[in-house]
């Protein structure tokens, strides 16, 4: 026999209206009452918890016995309640005589879908081996739906629950709404093929409204498109079907930029080019040369070359790269900036294992080289091989208010196990710790722990300082001269803490505190450097413009720049 829940929670509500008895002493005083059939410990909870109106040592009255059967029916628990009364050793008792609803020994949702399956299930297991009670479910069922729609099944019902009382099982039945299809409207030159690939929903699939959200993120982030609008949705062939569709601006194919750039404290000019779909449809080729202005005369010949496909020949999920460069880069010798000739190659694969890890591999050969004859620095190569794990649960990058990133980097030079590449012999170790938490919709704290060791095989080779830890400035110890390098050397720690509060939609303000110190050996917190102050966010849509105002132990400075620190 299969029980329709609905239909019982009607007819519960009929028949609490009648009182089924055969002999009851109406008017007569009640020595006792007995009750009989609950065997259940959800159903004598129930029981214990009315308040009943008849009461021994009082007149029975048909009124008032009339509204206890209703509040035993409305418990939910039982199917029958009768009552009579019974002179037992000269008592005159009340007997109320209950048969129980059937037990739940199991629990069928109707779904293949594992996530939902398990979504429900976990809602209503509390029920297990329990009386069926239509009141409770209906409850649970409610529950159940407020979890579905928070984990993103915004379109999903329960559109009936049975219970088949021969096998004694629950039976719950899931309406859910599939994706028919996914458009983009202004597409012309990339593929719809190459960004379907990109999300996790997909044709057939049941819409889940946060997915669809991370898959709109990883679209932002391919960087294809200037701009991509929410998702629109609209009913498909039948009720249970729905269309995604996306309005993309494209960015251009051959794209020329001029401009400046800054390499610490020394700005560069620049002439880029990029071309995307060059060998393959949504590869990137990338060209930039640095513009010097020296003793009137217009310079060329600093150059940086990549090629990248964000899957590899269009069938792999893993990207690669190549670059090539010969760039001009400001140095430190001595906490005293100068400049460099570095040039070399690098080559690089990103395996991506989940949404949320990925592990890249790179191969580094570069030649460094001083610019100016008066530096103490010899001509020196870094041939290094490194590996970049990466698990980032963050969603908005450009301002993240939840979410945390772990980063960890090892980067091996010329020995490689049983064979050397050639260049310095040394072993860097970096890692760092980033948490947001939102503490309300307008609040956020922010985290950064981070810290890394240089372990340089030959300590009789000068080299730079930039090859070991810099920090002090706008992105790293606030309220000191990024211009000088303050803290430098082989080790270093640094702890930033910020408080950012949304004034606005675009305007955003910052209290915030770094602590670290960067040194050799030995480490002594007598040595720490602090900074401390206040700054301002706005917000456009290539990322926040940044205004710190901080105060170092002895000095204060304003710090500008794009983008959160971290």
């Amino acid at each position: 026999m299969i029980m329709n829940i609905n239909y019982i929670i009607v007819c519960l509500y009929i028949c609490s209206s009648f009182i089924f008895s055969q002999n009851l002493t109406i008017n007569q005083p009640i020595d006792a009452i007995k009750f009989s059939g609950a065997s259940s410990l959800l159903a004598k909870e129930a029981l214990q918890s009315l308040t009943l109106q008849t009461l021994p040592n009082s007149l029975l009255s048909l009124q008032k016995l009339k509204f206890d059967i209703n509040q035993i029916y409305q418990t939910g628990f039982f199917s029958s309640v009768t009552t009579e009364t019974l002179f037992i050793q000269n008592k005159n008792t009340l007997f109320i005589r209950l048969i129980e609803n059937s037990s739940i020994n199991t629990i069928d949702v109707i779904t293949d879908n594992d996530r939902i399956k398990t979504i429900i299930y976990d809602s209503f297991s509390s029920i297990l081996d329990s009386p069926l009670n239509a009141l409770t479910l209906e409850q649970l069922k409610q529950s159940a739906l407020l979890t579905i729609q928070q984990a993103g099944f915004d379109f999903l019902d329960l559109t009936n629950i049975v219970y088949d009382k021969a096998s004694q099982t629950l039976k719950i039945f899931v309406t859910e709404a599939t994706i028919e299809s996914i458009t983009f409207i202004g597409l012309n030159n990339i593929s719809t093929s190459i960004l379907l690939r990109e999300m996790s929903q997909q044709k057939g699939n049941i819409f889940n409204s946060l997915d669809l959200r991370k898959d709109r993120e990883r679209l932002i982030r391919l960087g294809y498109f200037n701009s991509i609008s929410t998702p629109e949705f609209s009913i498909g062939s039948s009720p249970n079907l729905i269309k995604i569709s996306f309005t993309v601006v494209e960015k251009k194919l051959n794209k020329i930029s001029i401009g400046l750039e800054q390499d610490q404290i020394r700005y560069y000019g620049f002439i880029s080019n990029r071309r995307h779909n060059f060998l393959l449809k949504s590869d990137l080729i990338s060209l930039k040369t640095q513009v010097q202005f020296e003793e009137s005369s217009i310079k060329f010949n600093r150059y940086s070359f990549g090629y990248s496909q964000p899957w590899m020949f269009n069938r792999y999920d893993i990207s690669g790269s190549i670059g090539f460069y010969n760039l001009e880069k400001q140095e430190v010798i001595n906490n005293q900036t100068t400049r460099s000739i570095r040039q070399g190659q690098t080559i690089g694969i990103k395996i991506p294992f989940s949404d949320n890890f990925s592990l890249s591999h790179s191969l580094k050969l570069e030649n460094i080289s001083r610019f100016y004859d008066s530096d103490n620095i010899e001509p020196y190569a870094i041939h290094s091989y490194e590996i970049i794990a990466l698990y980032d649960t963050i969603r908005h990058n450009m301002n993240p208010k939840q979410g945390s990133r772990l980063y960890f980097n090892i980067e091996q030079g010329n020995h490689l196990g049983f064979i050397t590449i050639g260049g310095l012999s040394f072993t860097r170790l970096s890692s760092s710790v980033s948490y947001y938490h939102s503490i309300s919709s307008k609040l956020v704290l922010a985290s950064r722990l981070k810290g890394g060791i240089f372990y340089p095989i030959q300590e009789s080779i000068n080299t730079f300082e930039n090859e070991y830890f810099i920090i002090g400035g706008s992105r790293s110890l606030r309220g000191y001269n990024e211009s000088y390098s303050p803290f430098s050397g082989r080790r270093h720690i640094l702890v930033n803490l910020e408080l950012r509060y949304f004034l606005s939609s675009h305007l955003q303000s910052v209290f915030f505190i770094d602590y670290g110190h960067a040194f050799n050996y030995q480490l002594l917190l007598k040595h720490f450097n602090t900074g401390y102050g206040m700054g301002l966010r706005y917000h456009t849509p290539i990322g926040p413009i940044r205004i710190d105002f901080a105060q170092g132990e002895s000095s204060f400075y304003i710090h500008l720049g794009l983008g959160h620190i971290f």
